[in-house]
C-alpha cells in the first residue's frame, strides 16, 4: 500500500519509486518551484494520517508537518508556494507554512469530512467542498470564512478556471455546477445528474474542463457554453483522479489504471501503469508526473 512514485512524462517511463509501501496516499501538492512535494495519508482503518513532505530531487522525505491526527483529504497549494492548506476526514481546515512545515493557522477545528480544497490564482481566497454539500469561501489573509454556497449533496471534487473567474464543483449525484468566484452565484449546470463526480481539471487557457466520474467516463466540456464537447471515455473503473500539463497537451487520468491522453485528439495515447492510482500531481515544468496509491 502506498506506493508514490515519479515518472518522466516525455518517456512514460518511472524515474523512481520516494516510497515503496506505506498508508495509502490519498492527496498530492507540488509546490511551485517544483522542489516539493507535499502527500497526505489515511490508513487502512481510515481513522488516522500524516503530511509530509518531499524533495522532488532527492526523492527523500524531509519534513512531518503532521505526525498523527485525522487522515489528510484535500491539499492545496498558495500561488506563492508560501502556504499548504489542508483538509482532514474530520473536517480540520488548517493553513501551514511550506517554509517552516509549522501549522500556520487552523481555520477549523472540527466539521463534515472536507473531500477537496481550491486556491484563486491570486492567492486571496480558499475554496473548501465537505460531505455535507456544503461549498464554503474563505480569506486566505485572515483565515476567516466568507461565504457558503450551499449545496444539497456531497461535494467530491472543486477546480477554478486560471482567471479565477469561475469555480467549478463535482458532487455525489453528477451534478457539475460553474459558480461566479466574485458573486458565490451559480452561472450554470452544466450536468444535472449522472454517476458521482469524482475529480475535475481544467485546462491551462481555461478553455476546457475535463471531468471523471464513478462510472468511468471521461468527458470534456466547453466553458464558455457549459457543454460537453467530447467523451474521451465512456465507461470503465471509477476514475479517481485528473491532472493536466502546464503546456495544455496531455491530460492524464487514474482509474484501475494511469493513463495519458492528448487533450488535441482526446485519444488515449499510453498507459503508464496498471494498477489503482488514487491521486496525481505535475511538477510546474511539466517535466514529471508524480502519482500516489491505494495499492503498490
Amino acid at each position: 500500500n502506498g506506493a508514490l512514485t515519479a515518472w518522466s512524462t516525455s518517456s512514460g517511463q518511472k524515474i523512481s519509486t520516494m516510497q515503496e509501501t506505506g498508508s495509502a496516499i490519498t492527496t498530492l501538492a507540488v509546490s511551485p518551484d517544483g522542489a516539493t512535494l507535499f502527500c497526505g495519508d489515511c490508513n487502512s482503518a481510515m481513522t488516522a494520517g500524516v503530511l509530509t513532505a518531499w524533495s522532488t530531487s532527492s526523492d527523500q522525505e524531509i519534513n512531518t508537518m503532521q505526525a498523527k491526527g485525522s487522515p489528510v483529504n484535500a491539499l492545496a497549494m498558495s500561488p506563492d508556494g508560501a502556504t499548504l492548506f489542508s483538509g482532514n476526514f474530520n473536517g480540520a481546515l488548517t493553513a501551514w507554512s511550506t517554509s517552516s512545515g509549522q501549522k500556520i493557522n487552523t481555520m477549523q477545528e472540527t466539521g463534515l469530512r472536507i473531500n477537496s480544497l481550491a486556491v484563486s490564482p491570486d492567492g486571496a481566497t480558499l475554496y473548501c467542498g465537505d460531505n455535507g454539500g456544503a461549498l464554503t469561501v474563505w480569506s486566505t489573509s485572515s483565515g476567516q470564512k466568507n461565504n457558503t454556497l450551499q449545496e444539497q449533496y456531497a461535494i467530491f471534487t472543486l477546480a477554478v478556471s486560471p482567471d479565477g473567474a469561475t469555480l467549478y464543483s463535482g458532487n455525489s449525484i453528477g451534478a457539475l455546477t460553474a459558480w461566479s468566484s466574485s458573486s458565490g452565484q451559480k452561472i450554470n449546470t452544466m450536468q444535472e445528474t449522472g454517476s458521482a463526480i469524482d475529480t475535475l481539471a481544467v485546462s491551462p487557457d481555461g478553455a476546457t474542463l475535463f471531468c471523471g466520474d464513478r462510472n468511468g467516463a471521461l468527458t470534456a466540456w466547453s466553458s464558455s457554453s457549459g457543454q460537453k464537447i467530447n467523451t474521451m471515455q465512456e465507461t470503465g473503473s471509477a476514475i479517481t483522479t485528473l491532472a493536466v500539463s502546464p503546456d495544455g497537451a496531455t491530460l492524464f487520468s487514474a482509474d484501475e489504471e494511469l493513463s495519458v491522453w492528448s487533450i488535441s485528439s482526446g485519444q488515449k495515447i499510453n498507459t503508464l501503469k496498471d494498477q489503482h492510482v488514487n491521486t496525481l500531481a505535475v511538477s510546474p515544468d511539466g517535466a514529471t508526473l508524480f502519482s500516489g496509491d491505494y495499492s503498490g
